[in-house]
């Protein structure tokens, strides 16, 4: 069925570009379009999704100026749209600039107004560039850019608009098609009549009435079919559209021939062709309003962000100020009961944050001086002063929504059978209605009943519930996931955790709470050392100042707790998985593992057994080639990690161990979970290692992790698992990414694949089991049998109902995932 205009689509870096697209009908359209789009030299690659009502595209090299146009023109030529917004800025852009503009992607037209000097109009895909990245386009150094006239408003505003204009139609098509086609099936029925005690007309008196009746209802009520057929038949191909539009004017102008001259034949099918339009008219607006259901995670996620801000000046003064006019640097005041506008540092104050809507976090966070707000969270008591860091889509809002959009329009492996199969499904009933047609007319007792079967296939075919079985059901799995605290990259990331038999978790910071406490009485200071705690603590927390690693964390915090004060540190170079070493102060420093202070059975090697073996992390301090000292890191387990386990050994999942400390110390972390050791002392690429050669054995695995040396196995495992808190690195080579440090999203993740996966396996079943039978029984062809068949009216109506069930079992994802 034709889709409604989607809210908004978003740039997605990691695959490419997305195009919102209205306009399109069923799985057939999308299918086209795709054929279409893949043929423009501009695009490399390209997928579109009937469901989320997006082209996903990855540009060719050098698509150039224009390429958007050139796109949007093309989705024209083939019957559809591309909604736009309209921007006029005041400013002193040179023609370098206005042409760096138009590259962009989503850039559909830049022009300047001759009978206004300094003044641009901006035409953009509609959501595709925010505001701020066109200032910042527009501005330079000595003028900055003004918005003059925002034609195209809020965009989610505006797609909200065209949105309920759209629905408000179609329910204004429904309500002429619905009555209209009670009172035909009076018409044609005089003996409804004299049951209401009201005389019948004569026949030809009736049939003129029906055509009266039918012909709004026909080039009203079905306007939107026949307009998309003619644009089908236009590029020769055929959707939802041209199977309604056939069958309805086929019944049509078949008794408008016979109203004309009336020996031809003894019935008229007038209601039938209203029956079906109206059945049809309220499938679409079932199935609009569960669509719309199953993209609300999404449209929460998009109004999180408030529309106006209170910005400072130096003085201290108060101003409101729209979202677009926050520029990084600026001094913003939040207060209780605010959203927080964008991502900000707190310079003065203390508030408690309430970040469930964005990390499924149930209680408040207190935040304070030098520690982050994120855009979208909601202050729940307290005032603070915070400083401007990241706006517009580098807020962790828009990073958010981008991945949950972008995981939407993605496409499950099995999708692409199913648009091979929707890419001929039509020609195949056109084909099978001509030979109906031609069978029953042969074999039949007249014309009339020939074209009464041709309708029912023609209608009863339902390529809507093929398109929307899969892409609907990771629509909701990809806005329940948010929810929960979850960003899945796309749907086969989904698939693929639904069959996970083995999980390997890193030890710090994914089974541990990732804050080691460092205990140097608990370490080694062997004979030899000459440096006291403080001065060698000094020293290290100096190496060890730029290190994000979570001991090197726990090392600056000891220096901290001890009024210590770490001098600059030169020529610091990190090994992954080894340690730092740096001059500091004319001394060359070596902090790490014990590769770092030699081979096993070098001075400290018992302590460092002995630390090990009670679960700690032991950590070699080595300075101008003299081992100093060996220190105790203890890192105590997450809260939540045994219950975690036990979720993941019920579903049948086998948890083990890959960390990088000593064997001695995972064994003794293993032992205290029932885990089993996989790897220990383990490099980054002997964690790949473990994976790949799970992997070669037949097993699906699932690495989590959150730190630099965990993103070449997170890379390597069928689903990465990412601690949001994680290194970046981490978190971009992750499948999924954990929004809040909590191991029981892991087996939620799981749950919602294989749930998920129920669910299109249902959808999918169900769009070709009721394809398969549905035909067979509208063509009459168990009728010889003393079987049923189905009038056109009734094919309307379960080809309607097959689509909106396929979209209704889709949200039971939502309301059922755990």
């Amino acid at each position: 069925m034709e889709t409604p205009p989607r809210l908004t689509a978003h740039e997605a870096p990691a695959s490419g570009f997305e195009l919102p697209i209205e306009g399109m009908s069923c799985a057939a359209c999308a299918a086209r379009l795709t054929r279409t789009l893949g043929r423009q030299p501009e695009v490399e690659h390209c997928a579109v999704s009937f469901a989320s009502g997006r082209a996903t595209l990855t540009w060719a090299p050098g698509a150039g100026t224009g390429a958007t146009a050139r796109l949007a023109a093309a989705v024209g030529a083939a019957g559809f749209s591309v909604p736009t917004t309209t921007t006029r800025w005041r400013c002193r852009a040179a023609a370098p600039d206005l042409e760096r503009l138009r590259s962009r992607p989503g850039v559909i037209s830049v022009d300047t107004e001759a009978g206004e000097p300094g003044v641009v109009t901006v035409t953009v895909a509609a959501g595709t560039l925010r505001l701020q990245e066109l200032r910042s386009a527009l501005a330079r150094a000595d003028a900055p850019a003004t918005l003059v006239d925002d034609a195209g408003g809020d965009p989610r505003a505006a797609a909200r608009a065209r949105e309920t204009r759209y629905h408000r139609l179609q329910l204004a098509r429904l309500a002429v098609a619905a009555p209209v086609s009670a009172l035909l099936m009076i018409l044609a029925m005089p003996h409804m009549l004299h049951g209401l005690g009201l005389p019948a007309p004569d026949e030809a008196t009736s049939r003129v009435w029906q055509l009266v009746l039918a012909t709004p209802v026909q080039f009203f009520a079905g306007w939107p079919f026949l307009r998309g057929a003619f644009a089908s038949a236009r590029h020769r191909a055929g959707d939802m559209n041209t199977l309604v539009a056939l069958g309805t004017l086929s019944a049509y102008f078949y008794s408008l021939a016979l109203t004309i001259a009336p020996a031809l034949g003894p019935h008229v099918y007038y209601d039938s062709g209203a029956m079906i339009l109206a059945f049809v008219l309220l499938g679409r607006v079932l199935e609009g309003r569960a669509r719309r259901s199953a993209g609300a995670a999404l449209d929460a996620l998009l109004a999180m962000a408030p529309p106006r801000a209170t910005r400072l000046d130096d003085a201290g003064g108060e101003a409101s100020v729209l979202l677009h006019e926050i520029e990084p640097g600026d001094r913003l005041r939040v207060r209780t009961g605010d959203t927080v506008p964008v991502d900000l540092l707190v310079l003065e104050g203390e508030v408690a944050v309430d970040e469930s809507m964005l990390t499924g976090e149930p209680l408040p966070v207190v935040h304070g001086p030098g520690e982050m707000l994120s855009a979208g969270t909601r202050v729940t008591q307290g005032t603070v002063v915070a400083e401007t860091r990241r706006v517009g889509r580098e807020t962790a809002l828009a990073r958010i929504v981008e991945a949950v959009s972008r995981a939407q329009a993605s496409q499950a492996p099995i999708q692409a059978l199913v648009d091979r199969i929707s890419a001929v499904f039509v020609p195949i009933v056109i084909a099978l209605a001509v030979l109906t047609f031609g069978l029953w007319w042969a074999l039949g007792p007249d014309v009339g009943t020939a074209l009464t079967r041709a309708v029912a296939v023609l209608i009863v075919a339902c390529p809507c519930a093929l398109g929307l079985a899969t892409p609907t059901a990771l629509m909701v799995a990809s806005g329940a996931a948010a929810r929960a605290g979850l960003l899945v990259r796309d749907g086969a990331a989904l698939e693929r955790a639904a069959r996970l038999d083995v999980l390997l978790l890193d030890k710090t910071g994914t089974l541990t709470s990732g804050q080691p406490v460092l205990d140097i009485a608990a370490g080694h200071r062997p004979p030899s050392a000459v440096t006291t705690d403080d001065r060698l603590l000094t020293l290290v927390a100096a190496a060890e100042q730029g290190s994000t690693h979570p001991l090197a964390v726990a090392v600056r915090r000891a220096a901290f707790a001890r009024g210590l004060v770490a001098p600059a540190a030169t020529d610091v170079r990190e090994a992954v998985g080894g340690g730092v070493t740096a001059g500091v102060e004319g001394h060359e420093v070596r902090v790490g593992a014990q590769d770092f202070a030699g081979p096993p059975g070098a001075p400290g090697h018992e302590s460092a057994a002995r630390i090990a073996t009670a679960g700690g992390t032991p950590l070699f301090v080595v300075v101008d080639g003299r081992l100093e000292a060996v220190w105790a890191l203890f890192d105590a387990p997450r809260a939540e990690a045994r219950e975690a386990l036990d979720a993941l050994s019920a579903l049948g999942v086998s948890v083990r161990l890959a960390t990088g400390d000593r064997a001695e110390s995972a064994a003794a972390v293993a032992r205290a979970h029932g885990l089993e050791v996989q790897v220990a002392r383990a490099r980054p690429e002997d964690k790949q290692a473990a994976i790949e050669t799970l992997r070669a054995a037949g097993r699906v695995v699932g690495m989590v992790g959150d730190g630099i040396n965990d993103a070449p196995a997170l890379a390597a495992a069928d689903v990465g698992f990412a601690m949001g808190e994680g290194a970046h690195v981490a978190v971009e080579s992750a499948d999924v990414t954990l929004l809040r440090p909590d191991l029981r999203l892991v087996p939620r993740a799981i749950r919602l694949g294989r749930r998920t996966g129920r669910i299109v396996r249902q959808n999918l079943f169900w769009a070709f089991g009721y394809n398969v039978a549905a035909l067979p029984v509208a063509a009459g062809a168990l009728l010889p049998l003393g079987g049923p068949a189905l009038s056109p009216g009734l094919a309307a109506a379960a080809m309607a109902l097959s689509s909106v069930t396929v979209v209704v079992n889709a949200l039971r994802v939502r309301r059922d995932s755990p």
